[in-house]
């Protein structure tokens, strides 16, 4: 009976070690499927107070270049979309103005800054943009020939004449990062602290930092693959469903941070 007893016990005990290993295995292979890692070693940043918008006028803030890898670990094409439509302010989510799209900066909704605490600073914003209405116009008419685009090809429009998605093929189109099996990419983008005056959309985005703390970096992308897949033009879909790709859902975020260094 004794021996009995002992046997199951051990064979309960193999059952839950087995399962807490696989199931450790499990979690650690997915957030290991793709890795980021920042190379710089520090970034830099200006130290003023920010109580209304005409302060963002008042001083110049300090552009950082930054550079990052993507590492894809696992056998199929990885896609990432940052983009978010749905969920604009979610953290990681970029808009539509800013990196991944080329020749942009960074979101400062992509930067996560922690303090020697633990706890995290989140960005502020004021209404409206810095800058002249040669951008918003600018914007307008990019939007206008993207929508004129569609529907030549045949889209359905909404009682204005606008193709209702069009404009979020294109940006999809424009925000993607895609890497292969077993791919490193390595990227270099911008932005600037304490203010982001790096893009359109985030031109009155800023961090008010403590002058008594310090504070790291990191980096970190969301990508919402669920509406992504709803949203996609006819061939954007066809191109995926006919090649071994995969959509990287959820956060991506840096296994490495960075000291801020205050002037």
């Amino acid at each position: 009976m004794k021996i009995i007893e002992t046997n199951f016990r051990t064979f309960i005990f193999s059952v839950v070690i087995t399962s807490f290993f696989f199931s450790c295995g499990k979690e650690r292979g997915l957030s290991e499927r793709i890795t980021l890692e920042i190379i710089d070693k520090e970034i830099h940043s200006k130290f003023f107070k920010i109580e209304k918008k005409n302060d963002l006028y008042g001083h110049d803030p300090v552009f950082n270049t930054i550079r990052f890898k993507i590492t894809n670990h696992t056998k199929k094409t990885q896609v990432i979309y940052p983009l978010c439509f749905y969920s604009r302010y979610k953290r990681g989510c970029c808009d539509m103005n800013s990196f991944p799209k080329k020749y942009t900066g960074l979101n400062l909704n992509n930067l996560l800054i922690e303090d020697e605490f633990g706890d995290f600073l989140n960005f502020n914003s004021f209404s409206g943009y810095l800058g002249d209405d040669r951008m918003t116009d600018y914007i307008f008419i990019q939007d206008s020939l993207v929508n004129l685009h569609y529907i030549k090809l045949g889209y359905k429009t909404n009682k204005d004449n606008q193709v209702v998605e069009g404009v979020k093929y294109d940006f999809y189109n424009k925000n993607t990062i895609m890497i292969e099996p077993k791919e490193t990419l390595f990227f270099e983008t911008y932005f600037s602290f304490p203010y982001n005056k790096t893009s359109y959309e985030s031109s009155t985005s800023y961090f008010m930092f403590d002058k008594d703390k310090n504070y790291k970096l990191s980096l970190v992308f969301y990508s919402d693959t669920t509406n992504v897949k709803k949203d996609m033009s006819r061939i954007q879909r066809l191109n995926h469903e006919n090649n071994d790709r995969e959509f990287f859902s959820g956060e991506l975020k840096s296994k490495n941070s960075i000291p801020i260094i205050f002037h």
